[in-house]
């Protein structure tokens, strides 16, 4: 009896990702490390696997409870990386002797959660972040802000960017002055963190049940003063000294990054998921677009918990995922213009000849390719050619092979020349950089 064997499809959460869109992600991606590295940042890359000690009580229960956590063969509990500040904390922290501050670094890699998977919510995505180190004045904080909005405006998405900003410490001042534990704290900044994802009911109940009616709603009319200048928060935090000082930093970082021109919304109910924050976070969005495309935000207590001095920092994580769905939406790059050479074959005997050609080129660098399949007419293979976008076809026929010469079809004009092979190279590098 056969077995009819069934297709191995991708673990839920997970995808393939296809040359066109691995096209527009590397556009992004190299966007990106320009607006960082313009900054003087500079790259660094840490374990996809990491010990899970490294995030247990550090970033919160709604991150603890959606990780890849799993025993390695050494008996040893180990994560996948849910997200790379943890990381970059314990790096400096094993390194700080050999470091000058402030130390400016950046990454770009691959994430792990375990969460549902959801539009633009996958088990595996991809971040570009920057951490900034060892400087604790707000316009440090105001850089890293505008790191997320410079990348927005270098990959076009800039004319409907806008940030939104607040300081953690206006919330947890009004916890700490109420007695809340550090435990039950981060339980209500969860519940907190789930406004506009979930119906504001629901989370009414949820940190109700925690502290109390009466303070859940003081504490949620925060968010009523969305959008609002900082001084309009004053008289709702005048009873709470943590928050009053949270406040002043806050219009430091708010007048620093309207400075430079960028769009700035004060969202005073903002905490995001993270517990390690300390101070200063913020979110990136662009309108129209339903969900952050990054976020960060200062974290002076972590290095001191890995072991290290302590040590002020404060960073900023971007979705490459949405960044590139929200670019793929809106066209913004285009058509791609055609770029390289494929040469075609007359007869099959001139293969050797095709590849011995295209080497040459490759060593020219000339991005080059040639016939490999075999019994495709001319017209087929110059129909392959341009359905994958080569700029130019070689005909390979004997006859051009005896008169030392080559015949050279533009796909962009249609313009077919022929061309002696001694000024083949600069024939075809001439025609290929007017065209960038």
């Amino acid at each position: 009896m056969t077995r009819t064997l069934m297709p191995i499809r991708t673990l839920r959460g997970f995808r393939d990702l296809l040359p066109d869109y691995m096209e527009d992600f590397r556009w992004v991606e190299s966007r990106v490390r320009s607006v960082f590295e313009r900054a003087g940042y500079r790259e660094v890359l840490t374990p996809t696997v990491e010990p899970f000690e490294l995030y247990e009580e550090k970033e919160g229960e709604q991150v603890e409870q959606s990780m890849f956590v799993f025993e390695d063969k050494g008996g040893r509990r180990v994560a996948l990386r849910p997200e790379l500040t943890a990381s970059v904390a314990r790096l400096f922290a094993s390194t700080m002797g050999e470091l000058k501050l402030p130390v400016k670094w950046y990454y770009v890699a691959n994430m792990f959660r375990y969460e549902e998977p959801q539009k633009m919510r996958y088990r595996e995505f991809w971040q570009a972040g920057a951490e900034l180190i060892g400087a604790s004045t707000p316009e440090s904080d105001a850089e890293i802000v505008a790191l997320g909005w410079d990348s927005m405006r270098e990959v076009g998405l800039g004319d409907g960017a806008f940030i939104r900003l607040n300081n953690v410490m206006i919330v947890r001042g009004m916890l700490d002055s109420w007695g809340v534990p550090r435990d039950v704290q981060e339980r209500v900044l969860t519940w907190m963190d789930k406004l506009g994802k979930v119906s504001e009911s629901e989370v009414e109940a949820g940190i109700s049940e925690l502290i109390g009616r009466d303070r859940t709603r003081e504490l949620l009319g925060l968010a009523e003063l969305e959008g609002k200048d900082p001084s309009e928060l004053e008289s709702l935090v005048e009873r709470y000294p943590k928050s009053r000082e949270a406040l002043e930093n806050l219009e430091l970082v708010y007048e620093a990054v309207k400075a430079v021109g960028i769009r700035v919304r004060i969202t005073p109910a903002l905490v995001r998921g993270l517990a390690y924050y300390t101070g200063t976070v913020f979110e990136v969005f662009v309108e129209n677009v339903p969900y952050a495309l990054g976020g960060g935000g200062r974290y002076d207590n972590l290095i001191a918990e890995y072991g290290g001095p302590s040590t002020p920092a404060t960073g900023l994580s971007l979705g490459l995922d949405r960044i590139v769905e929200a670019v793929r939406e809106r066209g913004i790059r285009g058509p791609r213009s055609r770029d390289g050479v494929y040469i075609a074959v007359v007869s099959e005997d001139l293969r050797v000849r095709a590849f011995a050609l295209a080497q040459r080129l490759r060593y020219e660098g000339i991005r080059s390719d040639f016939e490999l399949r075999g019994g495709r007419s001319l017209s087929k293979q110059a129909e392959y050619a341009d359905k994958l976008g080569w700029r130019f076809v070689i005909f390979l026929g004997r006859r051009e092979v005896e008169k030392g010469v080559y015949v050279v079809k533009d796909l962009e004009s249609w313009e077919q020349h022929e061309v002696p092979e001694a000024e083949l190279v600069n024939f075809l590098k001439s025609k290929l950089t007017s065209s960038l």
